[in-house]
């Protein structure tokens, strides 16, 4: 069978009510929609070049991003739920596809279960596990890197990307995205994902980033409020297992950006849970404010450096602004106290940043809590605020469809975007078009939303699904230490690649990506690759809430 690797569709499948949109690269001409079941086929047209399609790109219709001279099959009509392929004519056929409103129920419950292959300090068990079960690791204490005398108890949590490092920040970030999906679209989480919390009446996803909270709640110094940065060695392993790595665990010092993320996700989480768990909720809430108290001591702390006897991810940010501003809205949100919201008023009237999501720029959650606040009546709010709020949303939401409009496969990012993490910088950007949509009702948002994700799954330049287990070309050789080391051909299921990275950051990229590549084009699925193809936390919950998102918007229909 010839497969036309040139045919690049989301590998998983469309919903019956989907955009159904291949693009075929460096290729084009008469396509049919066959159904395997009986080898029918049940649409046929020609392929339409990028001016047909509507867009502004030029009538060349050369993306600029990957180089391809691009042109489309719509298959939009076809609706009957089945198994497909599109057949070229004369030049072979697409891996098979489905159509079905339940197709993203597996790519959100394989996004969130590759979180629980991330947990540190448990045993993975088979059962839960698989053949990537594992024993117990990293369960001594951490020495405080300014006072090595003293340790403190630090199991928990998750490892953050391919390294066994677990850092405040990211971790805060992660679970904000699985908090703020399971707020708007809750009902698509189930109890049922199996690991070893399923079955106790709670959904799973609350139960994962339960483990992260209690974790955050370890790096907390309980004298000062302050958080620590990131619990790690002073250096990166080698390609090992988790339970193999027995080097002196240091918590690193504290940071401005670690008690910002600590204290609004924090008070955030305790808005959700205290349905569940009232203490727990309570424990949350204390420490948020605690969190906040230190940030009231420590206003002009500088942001995190690793000292020079560290070289594992240092997780930068000199400016605390945003996490300061996420921080106050979570607990203004929470408590009314109004001496939060005098903060955000006097912090609006800098240059802060009010639209981003991610690890490093994260106003963009702030932002949505305040309005959602309002929306909700939830405290008093001020209407001035709502509108510049809104309108900076908004704006950045045209921003992201513009760049879609214009890119030959539909991405939400410009050629220099494609940096260290792009598949992050893409599902961002539909997280931000997702909750544009909730705001507006404006279907174009939530249409480029859907469309990040199957470029995900494989309607991208590279052909390949950027999610390990998922689709028929995938990801499998990525930058991760238990997939290198466990043994099992097949990698950690769930966990998303870095993707493409015009920077060529290691020397796997630089051997393997001839220089001049397109930007799109930047990346190898090998191991050593780590500024293309590893994994990370952070990247995986934006992929989840996107997932999760289209998951719940099929139910609907």
């Amino acid at each position: 069978m010839t497969y036309n690797k040139n045919i690049h569709i989301n590998q998983v499948g469309y919903t019956k009510n989907d955009n159904k949109i291949a693009v075929l690269a460096n290729v084009s001409g008469h396509f049919k929609i066959i159904n395997v079941k009986n080898n029918q086929c049940v649409f046929e047209g020609d392929s339409k070049t990028c001016k047909n399609k509507g867009t502004s790109q030029n009538e060349s219709c050369i993306d600029e991003a990957s180089g391809d001279v691009v042109s489309y099959c719509d298959f939009s009509s076809v609706s009957e739920a089945g198994e497909y392929y599109i057949e070229l004519e004369g030049q072979g056929r697409s891996y098979t596809f489905l159509i079905d409103n339940g197709i993203y129920t597996s790519v959100k419950n394989a996004l969130l279960k590759g979180l629980y292959y991330q947990r540190c300090g448990v045993e993975l068990e088979e059962k839960y596990a698989g053949p990537w079960a594992h024993a117990i690791c990293h369960t001594n204490q951490a020495k405080i890197y300014n006072n090595p005398e003293k340790t403190i108890e630090v199991s928990g949590g998750w490892h953050d990307a391919g390294d066994y490092g677990r850092y405040a920040t990211a971790g805060a970030v992660s679970v904000a995205d699985i908090l703020l999906s399971y707020e708007l679209f809750g009902d698509v989480y189930t109890d049922d994902i199996q690991i070893p919390e399923s079955g106790n009446g709670i959904p799973d996803a609350l139960d994962e980033a339960r483990v992260e909270l209690e974790w955050l709640l370890k790096v907390q110094d309980n004298e000062t409020g302050g958080v620590y940065h990131k619990v790690t060695t002073k250096y990166f392993c080698g390609m090992i297992m988790p339970e193999d790595e027995h080097d002196d665990l240091y918590a690193l010092p504290e940071s401005a950006v670690a008690a910002g993320d600590f204290a609004a996700v924090m008070a955030m989480a305790y808005r959700i849970y205290k349905k569940y768990d009232e203490t727990f909720a309570n424990t949350m809430l204390a420490a948020a404010k605690k969190a906040w108290e230190w940030l009231e001591k420590n206003p002009n702390i500088p942001g995190f450096k690793n000292p020079q006897d560290v070289s594992t991810g240092e997780y930068g940010d000199p400016n605390s602004e945003d996490e300061r501003l996420w921080a106050a809205t979570e607990l203004y949100r929470v408590t009314g106290d109004d001496k939060y919201h005098l903060y955000i008023k006097e912090i609006l009237k800098t240059d802060v940043d009010i639209v981003s999501f991610g690890w490093g720029s994260i106003g963009g959650y702030a932002s949505f809590s305040y309005l959602r606040m309002a929306e909700q009546k939830e405290q008093v709010f001020d209407d001035e605020i709502v509108n510049v709020l809104k309108k900076a949303f908004l704006n950045k939401a045209d921003e992201l469809v513009s760049i879609a409009n214009n890119d030959g496969y539909m991405a939400d990012v410009l050629p220099k975007q494609y940096r260290w993490g792009s598949t992050m910088t893409i599902t961002n950007g539909a997280q931000l078009l997702i909750l544009s949509y909730y705001l507006t009702g404006n279907k174009e948002y939530e249409e480029v939303a859907i469309d990040q994700l199957h470029y995900i799954l494989g309607r991208n330049p590279m052909g390949i699904s950027y999610i390990t287990g998922i689709g028929s070309n995938v990801v499998n050789n990525v930058h991760h230490r238990p997939s290198d080391a466990d043994g099992v051909e097949k990698a950690v299921p769930g966990l998303i690649s870095g993707g493409p990275n015009w920077s060529l950051n290691d020397e796997a990229a630089k051997s393997f990506i001839k220089e001049g590549t397109p930007a799109a084009k930047c990346f190898v699925d090998h191991v050593g690759s780590y500024s293309t193809n590893e994994i990370a936390i952070y990247w995986n919950t934006p992929a989840l809430f996107v997932a999760a998102y289209a998951d719940y918007r099929n139910s609907r229909n």
